[in-house]
């Protein structure tokens, strides 16, 4: 026979989820950050290799720590731009969804 939950045992429970999902958040943009960072040194010109190298995930975002990455990415009057950082977040959209899809599962329990 179907038992119904009581009210309070199903907010607890939705409390009890809202905070394994809000602990797990930054593992989850971590995880996104690494995918961006990836593509980004996939798309990344290659000269010396050094802007390259310097493509890495900080917490919830890819970052590339060559000074002379955004004039790179976005060109100056004097060189044209090779982008490579936009479009790889634009490019990861569907795999950092799945991976923070994963991670946020895995907190819940794997439901």
């Amino acid at each position: 026979m179907f038992q119904a939950r009581s009210l309070e045992k199903t907010e607890a429970a939705l409390k009890t989820a809202r905070l394994k999902l809000e602990a797990a958040a930054p593992a989850a943009e971590k995880a996104g950050a690494e995918i961006v960072a990836h593509k980004m040194q996939d798309r990344a010109p290659v000269r010396s290799g050094r802007l390259r190298g310097s493509i890495h995930a900080e917490g919830s975002s890819a970052v590339a720590d060559a000074p002379y990455a955004i004039p790179v990415d976005r060109g100056t009057v004097h060189m044209r731009a090779q982008p490579f950082a936009e479009d790889a977040a634009d490019a990861s959209t569907r795999e950092i969804e799945a991976a923070m899809i994963a991670v946020f599962r895995t907190a819940l329990g794997g439901r």
